[in-house]
């Protein structure tokens, strides 16, 4: 089988995860394409031998003055890679190239759309939504991450819609024991954007710093907030306590040498980073940015919720697990446990499924 990925850069949440489904039906033996559409292939953690990767900068075949413009021509250029390529089935990653696959298809192959976020909070722009309205339509299926999004849209793709989790790789590394490092180390990973909320995060830092001033955290990741958050964490006087630690290729180490995983995002889809930190075997404190969280984190079992806006008590989940050892190490030891709730194997079974539906097998 012939299978088409398409996704906008190994760099992000969901360019990993197509990396992962790739590699998978690639090992069991089908003719596996990534289409990368923002021409950027950056250092990948992951094997990519058996995958073949396409960098296809669609910004430079889709220059215009206007959105119709633009969105026009990346369709008549996407449609060429499809026409090149000739998959059997197609796998879209993400709401704007969902929606100009879903326009590129004029020769009906299944195709399968993914929303990667929250859809009823991602910020999506309006002509964007009405596209996808009318164009989702065109899906064989749609593919949500988390139960509570099969109502997004009103529920319009309800019928056609299935839930699909990511999958969490066995972790290469994880806690070799449940002692705290001094001073205590708390870790998050993300993208430098708006949408992780790092301010809300460092707010909290400063509070915790007020408590207890044995408290380091490192945010990994990379993004067009770099620069203003290192400002913000000077403002604060926070240089000994935050660092800002850059892309980390090597994610399970990061983990492992940490104590307290912290995700303050305003909004996810099926959030990557902290599933990773949970099976590594790490406690985590996560505002409860949406009901669908709850498929992961079992609040005050394998890790702490906290709505967005208890700030005091997200200080007081961070400590609490700082003082009691007993709940700190029950938590970290049933966290793991995710990583075989959500394995790979789990979740390219579901995929084969949903492949398999839509070529009428």
């Amino acid at each position: 089988m012939k299978l088409l990925f398409v996704v906008d850069s190994f760099g992000g949440g969901a360019g990993n995860v197509i990396q992962i489904l790739a590699n998978a039906f690639a090992e069991k033996g089908n003719d596996a394409s990534v289409l990368l559409l923002n021409g950027k292939r950056v250092e990948s953690k992951y094997d990519l031998s058996k995958i073949n990767v396409i960098d296809y900068p669609l910004g430079k075949y889709a220059k215009g003055h206007t959105p119709v413009d633009r969105i026009y021509k990346s369709v008549k250029a996407i449609r060429k890679q499809f026409d090149s390529i000739q998959p059997d089935v197609i796998i879209s990653f993400l709401t704007e190239l969902n929606i100009l696959c879903c326009m590129a298809n004029k020769k009906n192959i299944p195709l399968i759309v993914s929303e990667r976020n929250d859809p009823a909070k991602d910020n999506v722009k309006k002509y964007w939504k009405l596209l996808r309205n009318k164009y989702y339509k065109k899906a064989d299926r749609v593919v949500v991450q988390c139960s509570n999004f099969k109502e997004f849209a009103g529920g319009r793709f309800k019928e056609n819609c299935s839930v699909i989790p990511n999958p969490i790789l066995e972790p290469a590394a994880v806690r070799s024991g449940y002692e705290l490092h001094s001073p205590v180390r708390l870790i998050s990973l993300g993208r430098l954007q708006a949408q992780k909320n790092f301010k809300w995060m460092i707010d909290r830092m400063e509070e915790l710093k007020a408590i207890n001033n044995n408290f380091v955290l490192s945010i990994y990741g990379s993004g067009v907030l770099k620069d203003e958050l290192d400002e913000y964490i000077k403002q604060k006087g926070l240089q000994d306590h935050v660092k800002l630690a850059g892309y980390a290729v090597d994610t399970y180490s990061a983990l492992a040498e940490s104590d307290i995983y912290l995700m303050t995002s305003d909004y996810e889809g099926f959030p990557n980073a902290l599933s990773e930190a949970m099976a590594v075997g790490l406690p985590s404190v996560s505002r409860l940015c949406h009901e669908g969280i709850r498929d992961l984190v079992q609040d005050g079992t394998n890790g702490f919720l906290v709505e967005k806006d208890q700030c005091q008590l997200f200080v007081e989940r961070i400590l609490s697990l700082c003082q009691d050892h007993q709940l700190y190490s029950l938590i970290g030891k049933s966290a793991k446990d995710v990583a075989c709730t959500f394995s790979v194997e789990r979740i390219v079974s579901m995929w084969k499924q949903e492949i398999d539906r839509c070529m009428g097998k």
